[in-house]
């Protein structure tokens, strides 16, 4: 028999892949032992370390939970510690230890954004893909009543980050590009159509378009 391939080294996931129905993954995942390859999951993101900002609840807890069942490794980021510690606690209950950690993170800070990597690095020794999906959407009045203070708090956080961050992480990044490595930008329906009751975040979720 052939000795078996590093995961490692296997390309990135063809962009457009099917995706199975979330409600079928975690079924699937547990029948993985029963020697059916008909039965056991899909582990497209096997050996893969993805790091996801905001990923505590919605749709950043969403991905985590997804690329978890597919075989990632998930670095668990937000603003809380206390919220870091719930879900990393929960995530590892349901998938395992080794496959997730958590660090604190606020994006719109530089330091959060180096102490993340910093524990990329020394966790788990590379990153593969990183999804900047954290943003923050306060109340906020129409555009024509916007102040300097609120637009710079949000496009801050929502849009400027992302730049940020994606050429703070590209040295870890390029270290993996012959595997396949990413970034990927999380942005909204609300960008398409920026008006009440979030004008101010649908104009940001425009510019991440």
């Amino acid at each position: 028999s052939s000795p078996k391939a590093d995961p490692r080294n296997r390309a990135a996931p063809r962009a457009g892949a099917p995706l199975e129905p979330a409600s079928t993954f975690s079924s699937r995942a547990a029948m993985s032992g029963s020697g059916s390859s008909a039965a056991r999951p899909l582990l497209r993101f096997e050996g893969r370390v993805i790091a996801i900002t905001g990923s505590t609840a919605g749709i950043g807890l969403s991905c985590a939970r997804r690329l978890l069942a597919e075989g990632g490794t998930v670095v668990i980021s937000s603003r809380k510690a206390e919220n870091v510690d719930r879900t990393v606690a929960s995530l590892r209950a349901e998938f395992g230890d080794k496959q997730v950690s958590g660090c604190v993170c606020h994006v719109g800070n530089a330091d959060d954004r180096a102490a993340l990597l910093k524990h990329i690095a020394d966790t788990h020794g590379r990153l593969h893909a990183l999804v900047l999906n954290a943003a923050v959407s306060p109340p906020q009045p129409p555009l024509l009543k916007t102040n300097g203070a609120l637009f710079d708090k949000v496009m801050d956080v929502n849009v400027k980050s992302c730049l940020l961050f994606a050429q703070e992480a590209a040295p870890l990044l390029e270290k993996e590009k012959e595997h396949g490595a990413s970034i990927t930008l999380v942005s909204s329906v609300g960008g398409f159509m920026p008006g009440a009751p979030h004008p101010m975040y649908g104009l940001s979720k425009t510019a991440v378009f």
